[in-house]
């Protein structure tokens, strides 16, 4: 009896011996599987975020490539409003009017453009068609008023 006893006590200190470490085995199981989870989504972020960069990145060269792509014609544009506006039409380009009225206005254009001629300077001063002519008579005038205003008063 004494060995059932001995028997008993043997298996159940290795019943609750298995027990703990069942139990902590189990709990550093359960840790292993729940770091492996969280290690798994994780993962997923992180290639779900190089993904978004990648697609992000993608389409920001698309874009800038399409930015090169309208500079270019933009560049182009204006170089050919800068020709267009440098170089005017002619007037033989432009023919609205009759032959005669394009001739009739050659002829005017081209006297327009010439130099014009400056008149001859002359060499003698304007005559003074005043009634006193010279300063000289018109300061005695001055001062012959000033003394009938002095003496009438």
């Amino acid at each position: 009896m004494i060995e059932a006893l001995y028997f008993l006590a043997g298996t159940l200190i290795g019943v609750v011996i298995t027990a703990i470490y069942y139990a902590r085995f189990h709990q550093q199981a359960q840790q292993q599987t729940q770091l492996k989870e969280q290690f798994e989504q994780t993962q997923n972020e992180l290639h779900g975020y190089r993904s978004d960069v990648e697609k992000h990145l993608q389409e920001t060269t698309d874009l800038i490539k399409e930015l090169q792509g309208n500079f270019i014609e933009v560049t182009k544009r204006i170089e050919e409003t800068k020709q267009r506006l440098a170089s005017p039409p002619k007037v033989e380009d432009v023919s609205m009017f009759s032959q005669e009225a394009d001739e009739l206005l050659k002829t005017q254009l081209s006297k327009k453009d010439a130099p014009r001629q400056s008149r001859p300077k002359p060499e003698t001063q304007p005559i003074d068609y005043s009634a006193n002519g010279d300063n000289e008579s018109k300061d005695e005038q001055s001062d012959l008023k000033v003394e009938k205003e002095t003496e009438l008063s």
